[in-house]
């Protein structure tokens, strides 16, 4: 059992709390943002929209609460960051014209707008992307975009403080173009490629295997980045993606460092009451199941329902 308290790690100071971070050598964190549509109309309208006339204002309000969601990161130690600019599922629920939408005023804006461009400087960011965008982009003809793009890597390619990954996958299928890579690099050099070598090929360059994975609304894993997130500890916010502040970002990293790293394992060496305790824990929870919930019909989401029951006296 750890002897640092949560109480304790959320009142440190930021600065205290990234030393610590660095410290423990944080791998990649990934931000898999959901319901941002969802944030903007409930806090800056007062109905839902029946057209895409909201869409200006949410790139410039949704755009500043991601930039300050993302300090947030960085300021607590956070090396690389990575978060997605397109996933299928988007497109597929958006319909047909949300793709050029993405591609143009939503992209574009994180490339090159002053704002998000200030902010890769300020903060010493390297911006990367990765996915199927560049084969998207040459076959809608949309060069001045894929410009963009190698201009805000070619320009932010020294900041060596912090690397932000955008990614872009249009494909449900992500596992045929990695072998694909796998294929052509066994073309180029009669022998197949290790793990490292074709995460290189993915992403382009060698990027941290992820540590901790958040995400929004139903815990399902279905955007963790491909061949690096199979050790990542998942959490996933009952709130909007958008809210997310400093005591949630606490929160998780503590549990990430300390909750879940100091788990008592010598079951052997139990107290006669900790034992009576682990046995009544498993019999009030045995038919508990994280993840189970509830679909509130009038206003069509879904939220988590409670589980965990604790026996008396028990310190939670």
């Amino acid at each position: 059992m750890t002897t640092k308290s949560i109480e304790w790690f959320q009142s440190l100071s930021t600065s205290q709390v990234a030393e610590i971070v660095r410290e423990r050598e944080l791998g990649t964190v990934v931000f898999a943002a959901g319901g941002t549509k969802r944030w903007f109309i409930l806090n800056h309208l007062d109905h839902w929209p029946s057209d895409r006339s909201y869409w200006d204002g949410y790139l410039e309000h949704g755009g500043k609460q991601f930039l300050k969601i993302t300090r947030l990161f960085f300021e607590h130690g956070v090396p690389e960051l990575l978060t997605h600019a397109v996933i299928p599922s988007q497109l597929a629920g958006e319909g047909e014209r949300y793709l050029p939408l993405a591609l143009t005023s939503g992209m574009e804006r994180i490339a090159a707008s002053p704002e998000f461009l200030a902010f890769y400087d300020e903060c010493g960011v390297r911006v990367r992307f990765f996915g199927n965008y560049r084969q998207v982009l040459q076959d809608l003809d949309y060069t001045d975009a894929l410009a963009m793009f190698d201009e805000v890597e070619e320009r932010t390619c020294k900041n060596d403080r912090h690397v932000l990954w955008w990614g872009f996958n249009s494909e449900q299928d992500q596992l045929t173009p990695i072998i694909k890579l796998a294929a052509q690099y066994y073309q180029e050099h009669k022998v197949m490629p290790d793990q490292d070598q074709i995460v290189e090929l993915y992403y382009g360059e060698a990027i941290s295997p992820v540590d901790i994975y958040i995400s929004f609304n139903k815990p399902r894993a279905w955007v963790l980045p491909p061949l690096i997130g199979d050790r990542a500890d998942l959490y996933f916010t009952v709130g909007l993606s958008f809210d997310f502040a400093q005591r949630q970002l606490r929160s998780i990293l503590y549990d990430h460092l300390y909750a879940r790293r100091g788990v008592h394992r010598d079951y052997a060496a139990l107290s006669p009451e900790s034992f009576s305790a682990t046995q009544e824990f498993y019999r009030l929870n045995q038919e508990a199941v994280i993840g189970v919930g509830h679909h509130y019909e009038a206003a069509h989401f879904w939220y988590p329902l409670p589980q965990v029951r604790f026996p008396s006296g028990w310190n939670s």
